[in-house]
């Protein structure tokens, strides 16, 4: 019996060995490194509802101003949690834009939703 197990020994401390190797790393934390997700790009129709509304407020040529800075949010309700007072707001969770606009020195901060219907300047 004990030369049947030696036979098999080889075999498998072989096979140990490989699935250690294998499983291994995945149990002890060992990370393939990955690719950030791309960042996503603000939409031309959202940008140009910014815009036009910052130039009816500023009454600047839309084309003067400059995306500085744009990343997608989701705002807590219809008026992009930007309520006025008295105010009444759908109470659904809203996807869209915080937009930062440029001209000179000055910075505009916008909230919209995705399509760019709903528009609000930060105070």
């Amino acid at each position: 019996m004990s030369h049947q197990i030696s036979k098999l020994l080889p075999g498998l401390l072989c096979t140990s060995l490989l699935w250690l190797g294998l499983v291994m790393p995945a149990q002890i934390g060992t990370a393939i490194a990955q690719p950030p997700p791309p960042k996503k790009v603000l939409p031309a129709q959202v940008a140009n509802a910014v815009r036009q509304d910052l130039a009816k407020k500023t009454k600047i040529a839309p084309g003067l101003f400059k995306v500085k800075d744009s990343s997608p949010q989701t705002w807590q309700d219809g008026c992009l949690g930007l309520a006025k007072p008295d105010e009444f707001c759908t109470m659904a969770l809203v996807p869209g834009w915080q937009v930062v606009m440029s001209h000179g020195n000055q910075t505009w901060t916008y909230r919209t939703d995705s399509s760019g219907r709903a528009v609000r300047l930060e105070k």
